[in-house]
């Protein structure tokens, strides 16, 4: 087997600690096999959704076909990859065949699991042959490849033709598959909770601008709303085309208050992705990752690099060093997790320009985006140098690479480019963040000229101990999020820049780089660099993504969609979410939840955001939790790319997401 012999010996043995459990529910189960049993996965990161070949050929026919292609592939690379194939998925197919022959002999009559061990037997000798057959497979395949849990996919895309083949045929009916769904959404959030990568996509046009979406979009949004918990991650395509059922479905998710139903704007989506070169074909696909990343289902790779813009605002400011304050240390999400002292992603020692001398704020504007920019190069040619080495070395599982059709069919491994696309982006989250602190360097500096920029320094360096004043006064601000252009259009301006160079990058290069407005390491990042000049302390809250800082948008929830649709949000094509935090004593009734809900989505797609995700907390039972945990565990919340049970978080991402809510309902 050559260079594959190693992972091939470790997925065979993988396989062979798997076992297939029977509980209460409709399905079986498969045990969580451990962090340090995972083996099965090598290399695929759990970011890419699962394949679908065997929904269309069945796990023993992959095997057949792989075998068959083996005679003639045109490499010893491609051979010694078709004949991998063939073994995992005979052993799947094994796999499932004798757990089904035993649950037959042990069943005593029981009708459910005689489907169950029926089912079994099925997926174990040939291509899943009804909507029950092709869902099990898919939750069977995603608990195999997940120890906590993975990226999905567009399920109702993937299942539509078997539902409707049994809706049509009178042998399934909405009821009953509602309870399969039920039943594998419950399975998903026992496996694990929050940063899980379980992402389910629901609904899209095709490449024609026809819906795609059906009544088995709308089961999976109702089953969203039957089970209380956090997994899987729901989000929703939408575009003028679209079932009003599916639209009306994820105002009901959203509703709920957790943080799901997150909407996706096809139409910008497809205007930036196309701008990129991307083929329509492959952009009706679309999906999203672990998070809120974008990528392509089935033809696409997706890996990524981060920027800290805040961070990079305090290097800009020192002219390429980090101010010598005295950092805490943090955890990373949940109360589980080590805390460990940040250091944040921006390089030291590129000298960006002294602003000491600058006599002009845009000469302070321009110090910060060669200091962005210089940021952005460094990360752009690491994500091009590991593009050079995956397609040289990386290998991926056989367990993943025989799930996608062009892998399949070409005999070209999932990293060294069997897949068609590749989904390569740079990140940098807190943009906003960035914006209000030049607004308040400006505002103190430049309008009032009331203070140098080192006095600025000195004050932040000392977290404003003995310059409360000053601090105040950049507090008085202009911030983003509050629909004014004073701060908004600076927002504008480094969110453009920043995408145009990886345009220009990309044309120069012939290597393709997203740009994604997004960050998940935001609440380390205020523990990882000092106070700044928009009057936040040490510690104190960052934005994520492209939304207002935490406590700071004050004129509501239009406001901040205003603030963020003045830019051209389709380049930032990688992803660009906006979050709206709303306070649940904001309507009296849900029919007014609804209404309210239906016009913020409309008036954000019609604005031209990409992506708006929804969470209405009760702030008085958030506090309440955190004195009582006991009392709330099924208390969820958004995060960043994902929804969580509040009281696993930590206390300051718990802290985070009540600054949020405290302002929202102005």
């Amino acid at each position: 087997m050559g260079k594959y012999h190693d992972i091939l010996e470790e997925e065979l043995l993988a396989l062979d600690e798997i076992h297939i459990e029977l509980t209460d529910g409709l399905y079986p189960q498969i045990p969580n096999p451990g962090a340090k049993k995972r083996p099965i996965t090598r290399n695929d990161n759990m970011h890419y959704p699962l394949g679908t070949t065997y929904l269309t050929y069945g796990f023993r026919g992959v095997a057949a076909i792989a075998e068959e292609k083996m005679k003639t592939a045109a490499s010893e690379c491609s051979k010694e990859l078709y004949a991998g194939i063939a073994a995992v998925y005979t052993k799947i197919a094994d796999l499932f065949l004798s757990a089904g022959k035993k649950f037959r002999r042990e069943s005593a009559g029981d009708e459910r699991i005689l489907k169950i061990a029926d089912m079994l037997v099925r997926l174990g000798t040939q291509k899943p042959q009804s909507f029950y057959d092709a869902l099990g497979a898919e939750y069977l395949f995603w608990m195999m490849r997940c120890y906590n849990g993975c990226d999905v996919g567009r399920m109702d895309y993937h299942l539509r033709p078997f539902f409707e083949h049994d809706i049509e045929a009178g042998i399934l009916t909405e009821e009953e598959a509602l309870g399969y769904i039920i039943d594998v959404w419950n399975g998903m959030d026992r496996r694990g909770s929050g940063d899980t990568l379980t992402n389910v996509m629901i609904g899209g046009m095709d490449e024609n601008g026809n819906d795609t979406a059906s009544r088995l979009s709308v089961l999976m949004l109702n089953a969203t709303c039957a089970v209380h918990g956090s997994e899987p991650h729901i989000s929703v395509r939408v575009h003028k085309n679209m079932r009003r059922d599916v639209w009306d479905a994820m105002l009901e998710v959203q509703l709920l208050g957790r943080g799901q139903g997150t909407l996706y704007n096809d139409e910008v989506v497809f205007r930036g992705l196309e701008r990129r070169g991307y083929d329509r074909k492959h952009i009706a696909h679309y999906t999203t990752d672990g998070c809120t990343e974008i990528m392509f289902d089935g033809y696409s790779r997706i890996d990524f690099n981060h920027i800290d813009a805040v961070a990079t605002f305090e290097l800009a400011m020192n002219n390429g060093k980090f101010l010598p304050i005295e950092k805490q240390p943090v955890p990373y999400l949940t109360k589980d997790h080590e805390s460990v002292i940040y250091k944040p992603h921006a390089v030291e020692g590129f000298e960006s320009g002294n602003m000491d001398g600058m006599t002009s704020f845009d000469e302070v504007f321009e110090a910060y985006m060669r200091q962005m920019l210089y940021q952005l190069d460094l990360n752009m040619e690491e994500m091009k140098n590991y593009d050079t080495r995956a397609r040289e070395y990386g290998l991926g599982s056989f367990f993943m690479n025989g799930s996608f059709p062009t892998v399949l069919e070409s005999g070209v491994g999932m990293f060294a480019g069997g897949l068609p696309c590749d989904a390569y982006m740079v990140f940098s989250g807190s943009i906003s963040t960035a914006a209000d602190c030049l607004a308040g360097l400006k505002h103190v500096v430049f309008d009032l000229k009331k203070y140098t920029i080192p006095e600025v320094r000195e004050a932040l360096l000392y977290d404003f101990k003995g310059y409360e004043t000053m601090q105040a006064e950049m507090k008085a601000a202009p911030k983003f999020g509050n629909d004014n252009d004073d701060v908004d259009l600076i927002a504008v301006q480094i969110m453009k820049r920043f995408c145009l160079h990886m345009e220009e990058y990309s044309e120069k290069n012939g290597f393709r780089v997203l740009p994604a407005l997004i960050g998940w390491e935001f609440l380390q990042e205020a523990y990882g660099i000092a106070a700044t000049p928009d009057g936040r302390n040490y510690g104190g809250p960052i934005a994520e993504h492209f939304n207002a800082s935490p406590g700071n948008a004050k004129n509501g929830p239009t406001a901040i969609i205003a603030s963020a649709a003045k830019a051209p949000l389709y380049l930032a094509c990688g992803t660009a979410p906006v979050h709206i935090t709303l306070p649940s004593g904001m309507f009296r009734t849900r029919e007014e939840g609804l209404q309210l809900l239906d016009s913020l989505n409309r008036g954000a797609a019609a604005s031209g955001l990409m992506f708006l995700n929804v969470g209405i907390y009760d702030i008085a039972k958030l506090r309440d939790a955190q004195i009582h945990p006991e009392k709330y565990p099924d208390l969820i919340v958004r995060v960043w790319g994902f929804s969580a049970r509040f009281v696993d978080l930590a206390r300051g991402m718990q802290d985070h997401v009540i600054s949020r809510v405290e302002t929202a309902g102005a």
